[in-house]
């Protein structure tokens, strides 16, 4: 596709996976032959990312017995997506936006909450990074493992 070269000259790095689904309800008998076979619904999804920056989800779907009138395949989702391109290309090309640098001290708020907040501290297990998970930069969570609310 065209629409993948970036204005520099070189290519958006695409790919996904896709799925077909032709689901049906079906009967066997005592040796496994089909007695009855009626369709369900017709599905086909092509999951893709683009670059590192984006990713998503396009799924084609017809629910019900009309589902039969339509023979389509996963590549329907794929040639979706080769349409939208020229309306993505703007967006793709567009400059990675510059990080915002978080503040690593608290920041005094003048706003005064219209309902009580409890002094307890909660419980932050979920607020605590794992060894294994990247490291935000100007980010750190208490050693403790706990969260007081702020004081008012």
């Amino acid at each position: 596709m065209k629409d993948l070269q970036r204005a520099d000259g070189t290519r958006h790095i695409v790919g996904g996976k896709t799925g077909p689904g032709d689901h049906r309800f079906e009967v066997f008998s005592g040796p496994g032959r089909v007695v009855e076979s009626r369709v369900v619904n017709r599905v086909a999804t092509f999951m893709f990312y683009i670059d590192d920056r984006f990713y998503g989800t396009i799924t084609a779907f017809v629910p019900g017995a009309q589902a039969a009138d339509y023979q389509f395949t996963s590549g329907l989702p794929v040639r979706l997506l080769g349409a939208l391109m020229p309306t993505l290309t703007p967006m793709l090309d567009a400059g990675r936006p510059v990080p915002v640098a978080l503040p690593t001290t608290a920041v005094p708020t003048t706003a005064v909450p219209t309902t009580a907040v409890p002094t307890t501290a909660v419980q932050a297990s979920a607020a605590q990074a794992p060894p294994s998970a990247p490291k935000l930069p100007g980010v750190q969570l208490p050693a403790s493992g706990t969260v007081a609310p702020p004081s008012i």
